[in-house]
This record gives structure tokens, C-alpha cells and sequence, in this order.
């Protein structure tokens, strides 16, 4: 797409693949300021940063391109590369800016980044089963390489009694590191941890105060 904004931000022309882009038919942007076409966390530093060039000639970003958040028409956010240009008319500036989504190439690498990610935990799990150590400390690696690799908040590995009947904590790393308490003994089927283990299926959740699984919902308040 491309797009052109006069000195107070206001958008002069937008060009036919704005519709591909943005959603936006060129003729609803045209006086609209810049603005729309951004996330709400963008429009200040825009603003500002805007006016500070006017006012200095000081860049806040790369003209030559530079990735951003953009913001199509039904609110969806999506990455775009921009370029930026500058041209004097009439003794008052115009400044075009050249639009590229790279929604798909941002996927492409959020991929490869992931698959990264998982061979460095199974090297690592590798290397961990490959020495002569006990078996908590050998899990207590594994347990290190997932908070390391994977980015998680922490990570919490159990074994299965002999009689099938209580997971008993080995390891723990990250947030929490301590093997004793409530989570050192868990009857299989309770709880949240015990639940997984029976059925053997991810418990996945966005709304954790609400989640009928979540016992402790005071825990999950107090670190958001």
C-alpha cells in the first residue's frame, strides 16, 4: 500500500491496494488522520515522535524500513514493513509511506524459531539422560531446559507411584525451584496436575479465575 499524510498527519492519498491491506476503500481514509491505521498503544509514540522530526528534523525510527503494528479496518493487528518518503509542496511537506504485510513471512519465521526452540530442549533432554546421574537430578535438567528454551513461566515435573496411585514431584525450576508442599504429593485424578495425568490431555486455559480446574484461584489472582 501506499499512503500519503500532509504536516498535521492527515492522509491526502491512498492508492488501490489499501483495500487488500487495510480493508479500507483508498476514498474513507482520504482527510482521516494516520492514526486509524495503527493499535491503540502505537498513536502517542506516532504523534510524538512525529512532531518532534517537524520540530528537530530528529528521526525516531528507520525510513529505510522498519517493522510496526498496523491495524486494518475490522481491528484485527497485523506486522507490515514501512518505508518512508519525504517531499516539499508548496512550502509545506508530504510524507508517503510504502506498506508491506509480512504476515505470512512473520509466521514462516515464528515456525522455524519454534522448531528451533524444541530441538534445543531435546538436545538438551538428550544430554541430561545421558549421564550417569540420579534420576532427579536427570529430571531436574529437563525441567531446566524448558524454562530455558520454551520461555516458560516455570516447569514441574512428577513421576507415578509404583502402585499408580500418587504423582510424586521430582523437579521443578524457574518461578518456583522448591520440591516440598501441597504439589510434592498429588492423588492421581485431583487437582488440576493429578486431572492430566489420568486422562492424559493438556489442560489449556486463558481465563484461569474462571476455570472450574483451578483450585487455588486466590494464587491465580495474586500473580495475574
Amino acid at each position: 500500500a501506499v499512503i500519503s499524510i500532509d504536516e498535521s498527519g492527515a492522509i491526502l492519498f491512498a492508492n488501490p491496494a489499501t483495500v487488500r491491506i487495510f480493508d479500507y476503500d483508498p476514498t474513507e481514509l482520504i482527510g482521516k488522520s494516520l492514526t486509524v491505521l495503527m493499535p491503540q498503544f502505537l498513536r502517542k509514540l506516532h504523534e510524538e515522535g512525529f512532531s518532534r522530526y517537524l520540530a528537530t528534523g530528529q528521526r525516531h525510527i528507520n525510513w529505510q524500513g522498519t517493522e510496526l503494528t498496523a491495524l486494518r479496518k475490522n481491528g484485527q493487528e497485523f506486522p507490515v514493513e514501512i518505508s518512508f518518503g519525504e517531499l516539499s509542496r508548496d512550502g509545506h511537506k508530504v510524507f508517503t509511506g510504502f506498506i508491506r504485510d509480512i504476515s505470512e513471512r512473520k509466521q514462516a519465521e515464528d515456525i522455524q524459531a519454534a522448531h528451533a526452540r524444541q530441538i534445543a530442549v531435546r538436545a538438551d533432554v538428550s544430554m541430561a539422560f545421558g549421564k550417569e546421574e540420579s534420576l532427579k537430578a536427570v529430571l531436574g535438567e529437563c525441567s531446566q531446559a524448558i524454562v530455558r528454551h520454551l520461555d516458560a513461566a516455570f516447569s514441574r515435573i512428577w513421576t507415578l507411584s509404583d502402585d499408580g496411585k500418587m504423582l510424586e514431584l521430582q523437579a521443578s525450576a524457574g518461578l518456583y525451584t522448591h520440591l516440598n508442599g501441597p504439589h510434592s504429593h498429588i492423588p492421581m485424578g485431583q487437582f488440576k496436575i493429578g486431572m492430566i495425568a489420568q486422562e492424559r490431555k493438556p489442560h489449556l486455559t486463558n481465563d484461569l479465575l474462571n476455570d472450574p480446574r483451578i483450585s487455588d484461584k486466590a494464587w491465580a489472582e495474586k500473580e495475574g
